[in-house]
């Protein structure tokens, strides 16, 4: 089983309380209003959705490989076996 998706979570778990810690800090209050938690789920969401950017930078047949679709290059491109017939 892959840890990662369990450590992102508690990235994100993480970094939600340090923004509700750092709000607290900066309000100067003790108790912890509801309102404090909106900067962090804004915060968190918009970290989420910044490294999903990442997926725009790769190739439009990145990943082909490994959910066993076969290529359209790799279709198109000519075989062994056909170069060898010629």
């Amino acid at each position: 089983m892959d840890p990662a998706p369990s450590e992102n979570l508690s990235l994100g778990v993480t970094i939600g309380a340090l923004i509700l810690h750092l709000s607290l800090s900066v309000h100067g209050s003790s108790a912890l209003p509801v309102a404090n938690f909106e900067p962090a789920f804004v915060i968190t969401g918009l970290l989420a959705l910044l490294a999903t950017l990442m997926f725009f930078l790769l190739e439009p047949h990145a990943g082909e490989v490994v959910s066993g679709r076969r290529s359209t290059l790799i279709d198109s491109a000519p075989t062994e076996e056909a170069a060898a017939v010629d």
